[in-house]
């Protein structure tokens, strides 16, 4: 599947300057950044799950055909069950997992496609975004195109997933101008405080951790949001930052949450 994403400028070119090769590979083998291939590997390792009297797809086999969608970037599992079967072999039961792929990209975004599951209430949410290589939070941007199903088939994923990939050409433009325009307006420390202050007051309490996180962030040496021109992408990017130490469920909602403060 080809995605044709306009160019940008060189717009995020400064959340890269002054870091060198060491800094980088410091940053992205932190002990926070999510270790894809183990995670990989619990998903593939895990048993088939029934839902009452109803055997859901293989979480293997689900991998399988996200893979085929394109390079998988993200695999996360969530809380599990362990224990033994009728013929007391051991096993392991994922409640959560999600897999997001990349579809395609150029030198500034590349296109997600990702399906959440939610095996232990026979739920599942296929959706599509951008994620920023400046990012390295590993956050996807623009994940308003959310299809949430109940019950898990094998060939509903199929279709769906189809249908977000194909929604990535409709979002592209759109995505990267929100983005543009998030990124134009550089703060002073006066109106920056200003702004974190109404912010603080007028978000919900369920987001505030997301904010001091973000705060946290940007005052933190070893981070990459560290020094860097004040910005509400700069922002909304160290809020989400604290997205991929969260359950399996917020990675979505807990997205489109924070990015409906700033569009």
């Amino acid at each position: 599947m080809s995605l044709n994403i306009p160019k940008l400028t060189e717009q995020f070119d400064h959340i890269l300057d002054g870091l060198t090769e060491k800094d980088l590979l410091n940053w992205l083998t932190n002990d926070r950044m999510i270790d894809n291939q183990k995670q990989i590997e619990i998903l593939q390792n895990s048993d088939i799950r029934t839902f009452g009297e109803f055997e859901l797809p293989s979480p293997a086999d689900v991998y399988d055909y996200m893979s085929s969608l394109g390079e998988v970037k993200l695999v996360k599992t969530g809380s599990k069950v362990t224990g033994k079967n009728e013929d007391y072999d051991d096993v392991t039961l994922l409640n959560d997992y999600l897999i997001e792929v990349k579809l395609t990209d150029n030198n500034e975004f590349f296109g997600i496609v990702g399906i959440l599951v939610q095996q232990n209430s026979n739920k599942m949410q296929v959706y599509s975004g951008l994620n920023a290589h400046a990012c390295l939070n590993l956050s996807i941007f623009g994940a308003d195109y959310v299809k949430s199903i109940k019950g898990i088939d094998i060939e509903v994923i199929k279709a769906l997933g189809e249908k977000a990939g194909n929604n990535l050409i409709l979002q592209a433009p759109r995505i990267i101008e929100t983005v543009d325009e998030l990124s134009s307006v550089t703060y002073n420390q006066e109106t920056w405080n200003h702004k974190l202050g109404k912010l603080l007051r007028e978000m919900p309490s369920s987001l505030q951790s997301y904010l001091v996180n973000g705060v946290n962030e940007m005052n933190n040496k070893q981070s990459i949001y560290y020094d860097q021109p004040l910005t509400d992408w700069l922002l909304l990017s160290a809020m989400t930052d604290k997205i991929k130490n969260d359950s399996v469920p917020a990675r979505v909602s807990k997205t489109v949450q924070l990015e409906k403060l700033f569009v």
